[in-house]
């Protein structure tokens, strides 16, 4: 019984959307092409999210430089909300104690709704940055005991506020 319950559930999943990235209203319903195990109620979300996808970022922050890439769009900050940069001079002699680490800029990840392949965008699949952002940011929470990670806050279910690290060679 168990089997079919999960065979069910399933099998609600199988829808694939189709040259979403440049929907028209007349043609909403003929984008969704489906294997016929949806429900008619996944298939009607399914069409309504199509013209809700977020397939380009146009965040308005101060400073920062854009990358954009193939899933994400990366806003880098410089340096955190009221932090200067100063440079002083050596002491000429080590302080007492250790100094805690500078703070590391951030980094503001928009994760969307585009689908890739061969380095082309090809669709705009509804939920997916969500879905991946949300996924990403469980395993960051759940596994950060053991490594820790850069992963500071989901402030919406498609944005992650993260602390720019430095890469290292493996």
């Amino acid at each position: 019984m168990k089997a079919m319950a999960a065979t069910s559930s399933t099998s609600l999943l199988r829808s694939v959307v189709v040259n979403a990235s440049t929907p028209s209203p007349s043609a909403s319903s003929s984008i969704v092409e489906t294997l016929g195990l949806a429900s008619p109620e996944v298939e009607a979300a399914i069409s309504e999210a199509l013209d809700n996808c977020l397939v380009d970022t146009d965040l308005e922050i101060p400073g920062a430089r854009v990358c954009v890439g193939k899933v994400r769009d990366t806003y880098l900050l410089d340096d955190e909300p009221g932090e200067t940069k100063t440079s002083s001079p050596p002491p000429s002699s080590p302080p007492p104690f250790s100094p805690p680490p500078p703070r590391r800029p951030l980094a503001v990840l928009v994760t969307t709704d585009r689908l890739s392949a061969f380095d082309r965008r090809i669709a705009a699949i509804p939920f997916k940055g969500q879905v991946l952002n949300e996924t990403s940011a469980w395993w960051m929470r759940n596994t950060g005991h053991i490594v820790p990670n850069a992963l500071l806050a989901t402030p919406d279910p498609c944005v992650s506020v993260m602390r720019r690290c430095r890469v290292f060679p493996v």
